[in-house]
């Protein structure tokens, strides 16, 4: 889990360097969903949990493609972040 943690922590910065209007309801949404993940993470609840958060959060990104939020192509950089993190939880099940 630790290493899942640095990950959600490197996601979390990348997401902030490269939004470009913090704006938004639909990044502010993001932005939670992803703190929320950090704290979950950090708790150490079950990876189901948070393999459905990450699942969701995955929703919440691809609807922001073709949006002012973001570039997307840092927006796809940070959709495969996400499933590779997604993976890893699955293996953890």
């Amino acid at each position: 889990m630790e290493q899942l943690h640095r990950q959600i922590i490197d996601l979390q910065r990348k997401w902030r360097d490269h939004l470009d209007d913090p704006n938004n309801s639909g990044a502010r949404q993001v932005d939670s969903a992803i703190q929320r993940l950090e704290d979950d993470i950090q708790t150490n609840k079950n990876p189901r949990s948070i393999e459905d958060q990450v699942k969701r959060l995955l929703q919440q990104l691809n609807s922001l493609e073709n949006t002012s939020v973001m570039d997307n192509s840092h927006l796809n950089d940070l959709q495969r972040s996400f499933e590779s993190m997604r993976d890893s939880l699955r293996k953890l099940m």
